[in-house]
């Protein structure tokens, strides 16, 4: 089968023909430069630009349809070096141009191109693969359900990641605020937790998922004020997607429930949740669902609202406080699915880096740790917490 039967190989061909004509309109522009041919340079300008994007296109095919080989190996970095290199070159020594591409940028640049191309010659010799795209080896696994995150997962580059609900969690918070309004004390479980679990999205079902998120969230506009009806305020812990979610959850309750709804995203941390809280209740709000984002500390104003107002948290949980219920999921748990995706990921083992938001968060520690036993092998210990910069040992199952 011919090197150039598939399109990533053919589109690496057509972007080292593509120099060649970025080249030859050079020539043609010459020294004269600007001053009576700035059409061409234009021309020049936008050839390289659509020839460059080639780059990612046929890097992008090759790995979404497996078509990754040794010619495209070798083929892709040398004509990225004809393109890129060909064009400095050319700039440092046409007269118009050597003002802005200086010749010792472009030696410094034609050294460190060397440099790399003997260590890929040297590391292949050894029969290693060497490709110019490390991130493609990384195995990507996430905890969100962004719109970037679901198309990752359907182009290949992020294994899986793990979603909560933030639709069901805005919606419900407002459902149980209105019938602790009403008098509807039972829609509080013994344990004082609504449990709304978490769920590992794949290759496999990701498609399904984004659709049933999609169908969710048209719309979602906040309704109108309505008169004599009691207003609920949900507050998240931050300005995010996953929170504008939650908002059209909420304003969903309030429409189908008939009653009022305000959402609430502090964008500068606690000061202006605590600001919010705070301005919610001298207003007389008649309830509050809050993502605490430092329950620890926040334990007191979290009790003075409450003993003004029903107040509930969602997401993130503050135990210790006077919360009426907590809406949301095991975060251990959920941290352990996640977990349960990096093993998947890397049957074999391997360097493995965890990226977390705001580690000071009830939340963010649970997950953390589920990540943390799961892939050491541990038992199930919601209590367990091993403090950053700790060496763990465990027995990886």
């Amino acid at each position: 089968m011919s090197v150039f039967s598939h399109w990533p190989n053919r589109i690496t061909a057509l972007r080292f023909l593509g120099a060649f004509l970025l080249f030859g309109l050079l020539t043609v522009i010459g020294d004269e430069g600007p001053a009576g041919k700035m059409t061409l340079i234009h021309v020049s300008f936008w050839v390289f630009v659509v020839v460059a994007a080639t780059d990612y296109l046929d890097g992008y095919l090759a790995r979404r349809d497996n078509l990754v080989s040794a010619f495209g190996r070798i083929a892709d970095p040398f004509v990225d070096k004809v393109l890129i290199l060909g064009a400095l070159i050319y700039l440092a020594v046409l007269e118009w141009s050597q003002p802005w591409v200086p010749v010792w940028a472009v030696v410094l640049i034609l050294a460190r191109e060397f440099l790399v191309t003997g260590i890929r010659g040297w590391v292949e010799s050894l029969g290693r693969s060497f490709g110019a795209d490390k991130l493609g080896k990384v195995k990507v696994i996430a905890f969100d359900e962004d719109d970037a995150t679901l198309q990752g997962i359907k182009d290949g580059n992020v294994h899986g990641t793990v979603v909560q609900n933030p639709y069901e969690y805005g919606y419900k918070s407002i459902e149980v605020l209105a019938k602790l309004k009403a008098g509807e004390k039972d829609v509080i479980p013994a344990g004082k937790f609504i449990d709304i679990p978490a769920q590992q999205i794949r290759s496999d079902n990701v498609d399904e998922f984004w659709a049933d998120l999609k169908a969710k969230t048209a719309g979602g506009a906040k309704p109108d004020k309505i008169d004599g009806k009691p207003t609920f305020a949900f507050v998240s812990n931050g300005v995010a997607s996953f929170w504008t979610i939650a908002g059209v959850g909420v304003n969903k309750a309030g429409a189908d429930l008939g009653v009022n709804t305000e959402v609430l995203m502090p964008a500068e941390g606690i000061p202006d949740q605590k600001r919010m809280i705070e301005d919610l209740v001298t207003k007389g709000i008649d309830g509050i669902a809050v993502s605490p984002i430092d329950p620890a500390n926040q334990t007191e104003l979290l009790n003075q609202a409450a003993g003004k107002t029903p107040l509930i948290t969602h997401d993130s949980d503050a135990p210790n406080s006077n919360r009426l219920v907590y809406i949301g999921m095991s975060n251990y748990d959920a941290g352990r699915l996640c977990g349960k995706l990096v093993k998947e990921a890397l049957p074999k083992g391997g360097k493995i880096m965890i990226f977390i938001g705001r580690l000071e968060q009830d939340n963010a520690k649970l997950r953390r740790q589920g990540v943390i036993d799961e892939i050491l092998g541990r038992d199930h210990n919601p209590q367990r917490y091993d403090k950053p910069g700790q060496v763990l040992r465990g027995k990886v199952k």
